[in-house]
């Protein structure tokens, strides 16, 4: 793997906004999403998978404006649960569309970016 997990040492999550999270169903999709941020000067960047990956995002709690972005962010809980990867990566808003489109091509998807008054779809 091209990054670590965050591991479950008991902490909470911080917050997601400012983030384009999305699913990446294989390890080299994931590997090829990492190396794709990276060469485009993008470095703050999480993983999340497998047991620990669900203990950690099922802990996020708090910053939601309604029950609307917290159904979108269970969407990807459940994907982690099915074995899928998880990767959020700090991406100003004037970004994310082009970013979003680079992930894509490499296998990512369900991409939403968490604003700081909205939640954006950007692919599915």
């Amino acid at each position: 793997m091209s990054l670590e997990p965050v591991h479950d040492v008991g902490q909470n999550v911080t917050s997601p906004v400012g983030k384009l999270i999305g699913v990446i169903d294989k390890e080299r999709q994931f590997d090829d999403v990492v190396k794709i941020l990276n060469d485009s000067g993008i470095h703050d960047i999480n993983a999340y998978w497998g047991e620990e990956g669900v203990h950690l995002l099922e802990r996020l709690h708090g910053f939601y404006f309604s029950d609307a972005e917290e159904h979108v962010f269970q969407r990807h809980v459940d994907e982690l649960k099915e074995g899928h990867y998880i990767i959020a990566a700090h991406v100003p808003w004037r970004d994310a569309e082009d970013v979003a489109d680079l992930m894509a091509l490499h296998g990512a998807r369900y991409l939403v970016h968490f604003g700081y008054a909205a939640v954006t779809w950007l692919r599915s």
